[in-house]
């Protein structure tokens, strides 16, 4: 009779045990959790037929005939699962790259994507910087088949982490990053030809080449909206974060990107990160 007694409280500890971990597990995370309270998860809201709908079915992946859209309850968006995004340098901002001796400043750009349901969150993004400048005057910059101030950077991957400011704060942020590099920028006083196959020539400066990398990694604060919100601020700190730290390079040395870009889904649904 005591083994019995003994064997079943035992069973009724494992099963405390349990439900404490469940609920653990429910908590943070982030990988690497810094002590904060982030899921590095996306929300949105369902995919139900609604009047005037943009996508073709029930998963909201598609544009297209069909009736279905982002309505009802916001909610984790599940693993594997897609939704389109589209994005935008904040109004009044420019994005700017600080390299070696020289700087690019664009004034807006065109983004489109998407983001995957998992932990953490993942993206996937291709953006076109246009009206871009440099600080060293009569200096152009461009990339590969793009006309002079205009720079697109393909296929950058993206994920949730959590991040700390310079000042200690725990954030939640995105990570940047694509093997290889980023993209191929080119500098030069003159551009010779037309898109896709114009060139820049003449060198701006004795220390600026004509062809130059951008690689590594970068990361940017996220800020969602309140009750809702249908916009997420990415915010590319001066300085970087804490930790993680940036890694971005042009000219094989250090570099920072500094601007605030805003991001909502396609379908104009409410979007949130967590």
């Amino acid at each position: 009779m005591r083994i019995r007694t003994l064997i079943i409280s035992l069973l009724a500890v494992f099963a405390i045990s349990a439900i404490a971990s469940a609920s653990a597990s429910a908590g943070p995370t982030c990988v690497p959790n810094l002590g904060g309270t982030f899921k590095c998860e996306w929300e949105v809201q369902e995919c139900k037929a609604v009047t005037g709908g943009i996508f073709t079915n029930g998963t909201c992946e598609v544009v297209g005939a069909g009736g279905f859209g982002e309505t009802g309850t916001r909610g984790k968006l599940a693993a594997g699962k897609k939704r389109l995004v589209t994005s935008k340098i904040k109004s009044g901002t420019t994005f700017v790259l600080k390299a070696s001796g020289i700087e690019v400043k664009c004034k807006s750009a065109t983004d489109e994507g998407t983001i995957t349901g998992s932990s953490p969150g993942t993206d996937e993004t291709t953006v076109t910087f246009d009206t871009c400048t440099t600080s060293i005057p009569g200096c152009l910059v461009k990339s590969a088949t793009q006309k002079a101030g205009n720079i697109l950077v393909k296929n950058i991957g993206t994920k949730l982490v959590e991040g700390e400011t310079m000042a200690g704060v725990k954030v939640l942020a995105e990570e940047f990053f694509k093997a290889g590099e980023f993209v191929t920028l080119e500098f030069g006083k003159k551009e010779v030809g037309e898109p896709p196959t114009s060139t820049l020539t003449e060198k701006c400066s004795g220390t600026i080449p004509l062809i130059a990398k951008v690689t590594g990694k970068v990361f940017a604060i996220v800020t969602s909206e309140g009750a809702g919100g249908k916009t997420i601020t990415l915010t590319f700190p001066a300085g970087g974060l804490k930790t993680p730290v940036n890694a971005l390079k042009v000219f094989g040395l250090a570099a920072e990107l500094v601007g605030e870009e805003e991001v909502s889904l396609v379908g104009g649904g409410e979007l949130k990160a967590v």
